[in-house]
């Protein structure tokens, strides 16, 4: 056995030594007891081989080796001598030594944070992830880093989240983006998932950072109340009524669907009295200033009804009830109603045309004209007939009131 003066000056070995191969403590003994089986079956096998193992250097101190064994073989394959190189390779196990101890420490971390927590390297490729995803996706770590073409995502998120993720990749930019992520139990949830990038000194992206934070019952309740504004927005429509909330001392108003439509005005248009004037009837437009700057200074109640005239020259009558209630401030704020109540007014005039177009058909009858109640009592008579008894109609139903003026007094 012989040694190179590399070899002399490292361990402080003499020659001799090293031919009588008294090594004492050179080879840290743990590595020995270690590699012992793992050499001689080596050696027996006459190929290349190489390990690992501590060398202590003659002041003392054990760094790490790379020990690489070469054969030199005869012509009939067997081995006439080894041939063994030694590489420091201190630093570098240190430092992976350093790594697996700061991703030991980083896992720790992760595991720790109550929720769904992944890291990922520059590009994108997953990394590490905590023990709340392995168990909420009841998948691996290998399988997760396919969740592009896995059922980790709902299929129809999935292209969606494809995007964002790659967009984020490309420009640097934070991902935040929501998916519904399928469970072990093949349930899926809405996940808020926002990923963050670390940067080194020279502003590189080294790692990105994501959380994933269960919104399923966030989604579930704003999901109910679309719905429910859906329905109101269909009741109202169908009804033909809006709604309307005003603060009098900031002067916001807020305006339902159905209250733009009855208004004629788009979503694009600021809800504002002033808006509301714009379209009252000129013949109305004094009466109902004055009755909102009453109800508004007084913080009472207002009931009213009105005409609009519309930009294509078209009226529409609409009937307005407001609530006033005291706000935190010590204001007023009104919350109310405004009914679209055309289709009523045309068929009042479409009675009252038809009751005038009756008493004058009755009146021109040339005979005496009289109508009964089911029970006998007289309810209607014609002038004619009054002539001809002599009597005013006052007197003949002196207790009863007028129902219609247009058929000249029709009685009840």
């Amino acid at each position: 056995l012989s040694a190179n003066r590399a070899v002399i000056d490292y361990t402080g070995l003499t020659k001799e030594e090293v031919q009588a191969q008294q090594f004492g403590d050179v080879f840290h003994r743990g590595d020995s007891e270690r590699l012992h089986g793992q050499r001689v079956l080596a050696i027996s096998r006459k190929r290349p081989f190489e390990y690992e193992r501590r060398v202590r250097r003659k002041d003392g101190q054990y760094r790490w080796f790379l020990i690489q064994y070469n054969p030199l073989l005869d012509e009939g394959g067997e081995v006439v001598r080894w041939y063994a190189t030694g590489t420091d390779i201190d630093d570098r196990r240190r430092a992976e030594d350093a790594l697996r101890s700061n991703e030991e420490s980083l896992r720790l971390i992760v595991d720790g944070i109550p929720g769904l927590v992944s890291t990922a390297n520059a590009s994108g490729e997953l990394e590490i992830v905590s023990r709340q995803v392995l168990e909420y996706f009841g998948k691996t770590t290998e399988e997760l880093k396919n969740w592009a073409i896995g059922d980790a995502h709902h299929p129809d998120d999935l292209p969606r989240v494809i995007d964002a993720y790659r967009r984020a990749i490309e420009t640097g930019e934070p991902l935040d983006v929501e998916t519904r992520n399928r469970r072990a139990d093949g349930v899926y949830r809405w996940f808020h998932v926002r990923a963050r990038p670390q940067r080194d000194a020279e502003d590189r992206i080294v790692r990105w950072y994501t959380l994933l934070t269960d919104i399923d019952e966030r989604k579930k309740a704003e999901e109910k109340v679309r719905r429910s504004e859906e329905y109101l927005t269909e009741a109202q429509h169908l009804s033909r009524t809006g709604s309307f909330g005003c603060n009098v001392s900031s002067g916001e108003m807020l305006w339902s669907d159905e209250t733009f439509r009855i208004f004629g005005y788009d979503r694009a248009t600021k809800p504002a009295v002033e808006a509301i004037l714009e379209r009252v009837h000129p013949e109305d437009k004094a009466r109902v200033q004055e009755q909102i700057l009453r109800a508004t200074r007084e913080g009472k109640d207002c009931d009213l009804e009105y005409r609009l005239l519309l930009p294509d020259d078209s009226v529409k009558h609409v009937h307005v009830v407001a609530h006033a209630s005291k706000d935190e401030p010590g204001g007023f704020e009104f919350v109310g109603a405004v009914m679209d109540v055309s289709a009523a007014k045309e068929a009042e005039e479409r009675i009252r045309k038809d009751e005038r177009e009756l008493a004058t058909t009755i009146e021109t009858i040339p005979a005496l004209v009289l109508s009964f109640l089911p029970d006998g009592t007289v309810d209607f008579v014609s002038h004619r007939w009054l002539d001809y008894v002599g009597l005013s109609r006052e007197a003949m139903f002196p207790t009863r009131k007028p129902l219609s003026p247009a058929l000249g007094g029709a009685w009840k």
